[in-house]
Order: structure tokens, then C-alpha cells, then sequence
């Protein structure tokens, strides 16, 4: 009996360390959920185990990572859009040659880099600047001073 509670601990134990956990922090957790992915280079490297809120009112994500994944201490790690439905962590790899650990807290960032936030606001942006654009403000300037004269 005492070999086979040996043998069980020995097997669970090995398979327990066969994954990183790993801790981030969020400011809002903007959609993502249990069993969502985590993404390095586009690849699946690990799903989201746990959310959960800080004292302070922070998003507390726990995900695993594959076996032997190690994240260098100065990557990024964010909120991305994995496809229409599903939210995911993107990490983007750091040089560093120290790795998180299972003790830090990781600060995540809510933008994505490259992502639609940032193509929006760039189109917004440029089409505010556009001819179209002001040439609309001229004709409605135009317009209104036709309507006052009309008016009068």
C-alpha cells in the first residue's frame, strides 16, 4: 500500500511540474475567460487557469504554460483578440536571460500593440485630416451662411 501511495505521488508530483504558472495583472480583464489562450509568436503556449480580483480591484490572471516554457523577465504581456470570439494573452518575448517566476506579479497591459485599438485611432485620425473632411466643413459653413440669409 505504502509503494502504490509512493508510486501516485511520484507519478502527480512529476506531472504537476510539467507546467509554469505564471501571475498578471491587469487593469480590466476586457473579455477574457477561463481556458482562453495564451499566445507567444501567434503559437498557443498556454491557457488562462484562474481570474480573480485583487484587494486593489485589479484583474489577477493565472495562466499555465506549456512544458518547458520560459518567459524572459522583460517581455510584455497584453490583452489581444485571438479571433472574432476569443480574447487571449499575447506575450511578446523579451532578451532577457532571467525568467519569471511563479513568485512575481507580472504588470500586463491592456493595448495591444498593432492592435485594432491602434488601427482605429489611426484611421479616425487620418480621415479627420482628409480633403473629404474639410471640404464637409466648408460646405457646411456654406450652407449655414445660406440658411441666415435665408432666414433674414
Amino acid at each position: 500500500m505504502k509503494i502504490a501511495f509512493l508510486i501516485s505521488v511520484l507519478f502527480f508530483g512529476s506531472c504537476a511540474s510539467k507546467y509554469e504558472k505564471l501571475v498578471i495583472i491587469f487593469e480590466n480583464g476586457e473579455g477574457l475567460a477561463v481556458n482562453n489562450p495564451v499566445m507567444i509568436q501567434d503559437i498557443e503556449a498556454g491557457i488562462i487557469k484562474k481570474i480573480s480580483l485583487t484587494e486593489s480591484l485589479k484583474v489577477r490572471i493565472e495562466i499555465q504554460l506549456n512544458s518547458g516554457i520560459k518567459i524572459p523577465n522583460d517581455s510584455e504581456f497584453y490583452i489581444s483578440t485571438k479571433d472574432v470570439f476569443t480574447k487571449s494573452i499575447a506575450v511578446e518575448p523579451g532578451t532577457s536571460k532571467t525568467f519569471f517566476t511563479s513568485s512575481d506579479d507580472i504588470k500586463g497591459r491592456n493595448t495591444e500593440s498593432g492592435g485594432l485599438e491602434l488601427f482605429f485611432d489611426a484611421l479616425s485620425d487620418r480621415l479627420n485630416n482628409s480633403k473629404v473632411v474639410r471640404n464637409q466643413d466648408s460646405i457646411r459653413a456654406e450652407l449655414k451662411k445660406l440658411n441666415q440669409l435665408l432666414d433674414k
